[in-house]
């Protein structure tokens, strides 16, 4: 069964929905019907997760046991419960932070790049990892004027 329970949708400041409720019964057929601009699609996205609910809630009853059993993807449990994946990804995060601080010095250099480049380390992270690797670095007099940085001016030096 579907249930969909006093939602609200913004979309750029405009209140979109306010407070729909919606009952579908496993098996059913639904027809959503109204004038243009009334909120239709903006319902049935709120329901796929196309759409960031402000309020309320979108549940299929035995959605989590199906997932848990593994008869629906993760991809799909995730889109239908967005609660859920901002706490999951907050969890990824502070899991990553706990596993550098940890593993100091352990890391490949190769595994850094890798990570550093497919955007894995938020910014205390990649701060982080600079101050470890560098002492200072020298910038080297360059001509006056306001001409525009020059990255090869810059000269680190290495722990």
């Amino acid at each position: 069964m579907l249930t969909v329970a006093n939602i609200s949708v913004t979309y750029e400041g405009s209140r979109i929905l306010r407070g729909v409720n919606l009952t579908v019964p496993e098996r059913s057929l639904v027809c959503l019907m109204g004038r243009n601009g009334v909120g239709k699609t903006t319902t049935l996205k709120s329901i796929v997760g196309l759409a960031r609910v402000d309020g309320g809630e979108v549940t299929l009853a035995g959605l989590e046991s199906q997932w848990q059993s593994g008869n629906v993807t993760d991809e799909m449990f995730y889109r239908l419960a967005p609660g859920v994946e901002a706490e999951v990804k907050k969890l990824r995060t502070e899991r990553a932070r706990w596993e550098m601080e940890n593993a100091a010095g352990s890391e490949e250099p190769a595994d850094i790049i890798r990570r550093w480049r497919s955007g894995e380390y938020d910014l205390a992270q990649r701060r982080k990892i600079l101050f470890d690797v560098f002492v200072a670095i020298q910038v080297v007099p360059g001509q006056k004027g306001s001409r525009k940085p020059d990255p090869n001016r810059l000269k680190p030096i290495w722990r």
